[in-house]
């Protein structure tokens, strides 16, 4: 969602094409704001040869563009540690609070990627797995005997 209101500022034209209704019916107010097209129809080929032309769906539709832009959040690992007492950004409630090194304000808990806020991006959530892996394995050094 977030990726896709940022595209389109930078496209003539923005298409959002979601996986879930449930993700159409949150998000559709805001993207109808943000002058992007919703299209709520099962994609079934990237078209072209050397580079993206255009996409088909399976009611045997297809629209023509430019380039893809694949974003999926996640937000469900809030459920898991809430009863944990892991704190949450202030403003929003809705991502795990962390520090540079990925962990959380409870020893021994780290968290990375989408749950911990925008962007939701693939190359953030990489690099915040990579951080917190080394954070995860300096933690455990000090119970090695």
């Amino acid at each position: 969602m977030d990726g896709a209101k940022l595209l389109s500022k930078l496209a003539r034209k923005t298409y959002f094409i979601p996986l879930k209704s449930e993700v159409l019916e949150t998000y559709k107010d805001t993207l109808k704001e943000s002058q992007i097209e919703i299209i709520d129809k099962k994609p079934l080929k990237i078209l072209g040869d050397e580079e993206v032309k255009g996409m088909s769906f399976e009611d045997g539709s297809s629209i023509d563009i430019d380039g893809i832009f694949i974003e999926q959040g996640a937000k469900g690992a809030l459920e898991l540690v809430a009863p944990l007492g892991v704190e949450l950004d202030p403003e929003t409630f809705s991502y795990i609070k962390v520090d540079k090194k990925q962990r959380t304000n409870i020893e021994g808990i780290f968290a990375c990627g989408d749950i911990t806020g925008p962007p939701l991006q693939l190359a953030k959530a990489i690099g915040e797995a990579c951080v917190a892996a080394f954070s995860v394995a300096e933690y455990l050094k000090k119970f090695q005997k």
